[in-house]
């Protein structure tokens, strides 16, 4: 390992040490119950230093300015150009864009997606990837020449060498004890595409390590709880064999690579100098409480701390629902307030429903609440994946030593035919039309018409693909009927569907939902359109394009209260016997940072 990709990961530490904000463990970050307050003996007052973070207060009719909004704007006009750095931090994939300001507040019109991301297949065809696959390795020390990883010097190099003190990498005492200890036991980190292509069927898997939907550490549903324990036990097996430390963020560290890339591309590929404002915008999963929007918050904090890019000052959160209708409905003329959409987000692990009313259409704003109870229950494609592995697992547990007989493992032969599965087929599947046979190669089976295969091939017919999606597609058809019941229940007529995710642009879900919808229409007596019919002409990065626009375009927004702040907080044991202020009041434990 390089010492400039060792310092880069010493220096990524000394962030996490020194940041003082809260990480995430290895827990699953279950629920603050509420537990009765017991009396004590009055102790001294402590103090206790906050950080920020805001939520949508319930009044967002008008379209003036937010008070705070407006200052930071006046602010920001007048001193040069600043740029939008809006992330789309999805549980399979991520994008980024940057949206251009003038010095005199106006917009660019042309936002700037990242890309060239390292290792990129599609870099090869002259169509760079507008987003990265949200994945982490940690390879084993004798790997690293195996993996034949390449840091970027010019990315390390900005990073170890800012023109800030703060970001450069001392060599004082401490910093050599710190590149000691680093060099007893290094792994190698590898993100996005690299997780990919890096890791070839020859190679032992045994030593090497994906995370990915780690996004899902983040979310306290019930829904993905079987999720969120599967990646901490993998977690918690890297801290045992010390691949990873015990108070690794994973979601730090993956938006520091991320990051780290963009800030590359921004200076090498656009031209924009190193001395640009940079503000950081990000979507959020409308289901997330308070406190997991805290941890995202303290992620992003320390990646912005490591990699240089850009600043926390002006840090802006924006709904998925609301990023994602602000870049659909901006381009259409098919909507008035007073509308009632709902927008079903089919992602790679959640597919997200809630119902809103657009309340201005240009720039379009919605209310500050969906109409009814938003659901996110796991039916995004990356199940899809996993239950065509077990399928293709079943029809080839008989002939796993042909398979093997190559010298390859049966799990890699697995993983390859999942990744085929991935690419040629699972999009381009539509029950609701004629199906041909598909084929999944597997090498050294031979021909036999029982098992239906043919040489070094495995049939897929239409009661094949069926089993697979049938779950899917059961969980999304339920998921659409129970939103527009329960807004009927309420009196809401929604007529309006938005579908957006990369999960959307497969062929049998949008048949699905039109087939849904024709049905729902017939029996509530109203027509329910699909919006655009479901064409896939939204581009991959609509998310982080919408987020820019809306965190351009702050003014009309839902007015923010502060839910945490900097400052002083004076905390008292209740004791409505010493405390005169305390009798009358019923005390409870606040979720978010249980005081």
């Amino acid at each position: 390992m390089s010492d400039d990709d060792q310092a880069r990961d010493v220096y990524m530490s000394r962030v996490q040490e020194e940041a003082h904000y809260f990480m995430l463990s290895t827990g699953t970050m279950p629920r603050k119950e509420r537990k009765p307050i017991r009396r004590r003996k009055p102790t001294a007052r402590k103090t206790a230093v906050r950080s920020i973070f805001s939520k949508p207060e319930r009044n967002a009719s008008s379209l003036e300015y937010d008070s705070e909004d407006s200052e930071i704007e006046a602010a920001a006009q007048g001193k040069g150009a600043r740029y939008i750095a809006a992330t789309d931090f999805g549980a399979t994939y991520t994008a980024i864009s940057l949206l251009r300001v003038d010095e005199n507040g106006n917009a660019d019109p042309n936002i700037i997606p990242i890309s060239n991301y390292p290792d990129d297949p599609r870099t090869v065809m002259g169509e760079s990837s507008i987003q990265v696959p949200t994945q982490i390795g940690y390879c084993d020390n004798d790997l690293e020449e195996q993996l034949s990883v390449e840091p970027d010097s010019r990315t390390y190099d900005a990073l170890l060498q800012s023109d800030s003190d703060e970001y450069q990498v001392s060599k004082s005492r401490w910093y050599k004890s710190k590149l000691r200890e680093t060099k007893k036991n290094q792994t190698t980190t590898i993100w996005g595409f690299e997780v990919q292509n890096k890791l070839n069927p020859e190679m032992d898997s045994a030593k090497v390590n994906l995370i990915s939907g780690f996004k899902l550490l983040l979310d306290r549903s019930e829904d993905t709880k079987s999720e969120r324990e599967y990646i901490c036990n993998t977690m918690e097996q890297l801290q045992l064999r010390k691949l990873i430390a015990k108070d690794e963020n994973i979601i730090a560290t993956f938006l520091t690579h991320l990051f780290l890339h963009a800030k590359q591309q921004s200076r090498d590929v656009h031209g924009i100098p190193a001395s640009a404002c940079i503000e950081h915008a990000l979507s959020v999963p409308i289901l997330w409480d308070a406190y997991s929007r805290l941890l995202f918050q303290n992620a992003i904090q320390i990646a912005i701390e490591a990699s240089g890019f850009g600043t926390m000052e002006n840090l802006f959160f924006v709904s998925e629902p609301e990023g994602a209708l602000t870049y659909v409905l901006s381009s259409s003329s098919d909507y008035r307030p007073g509308d009632k959409v709902l927008n079903l987000d089919l992602g790679g692990i959640t597919v997200d429903a809630g119902i809103f009313e657009v309340k201005h259409d240009f720039p379009l704003r919605l209310g500050d609440e969906p109409l009814v109870t938003p659901e996110g229950p796991l039916h995004g494609s990356s199940f899809l994946n996993s239950d065509f592995r077990k399928h293709l697992e079943k029809r080839l547990e008989d002939d796993i030593e042909p398979v093997e007989r190559n010298g390859r493992k049966f799990q890699d032969v697995l993983d390859e035919s999942t990744w085929e599965f991935e690419r040629n087929i699972k999009r381009n599947v539509d029950f609701y039309k004629p199906l041909p046979l598909r084929y999944i190669k597997a090498d050294g089976i031979k021909k036999d018409r029982t098992k239906r295969f043919i040489d070094n091939n495995v049939i897929l017919e239409r009661s094949d693909l069926y089993d697979i999606f049938e779950p899917r597609l059961t969980g999304i058809r339920a998921l659409i009927r129970q939103q527009h019941i329960a807004a009927k229940q309420k009196g809401h007529i929604v007529d309006k569907v938005v579908m957006t995710g990369g999960f959307s642009t497969s062929e049998s879900i949008r048949g699905l939902v039109r087939i849904v919808l024709k049905q729902i229409s017939a029996e509530f007596g109203y027509t329910v359109a699909l919006m655009n019919d479901g064409n896939s002409t939204v581009p991959p990065d609509y998310m982080s394009r919408g987020v820019a626009h809306r965190a351009y375009q702050k003014y009309g927004g839902p007015l923010r209260i502060s839910e945490l702040s900097y400052g002083f907080e004076i905390m008292e044991t209740y004791d409505p016997e010493v405390f005169e202020a305390h009798r009358g009041i019923t005390p409870h434990v606040d979720e978010t940072d249980g005081c």
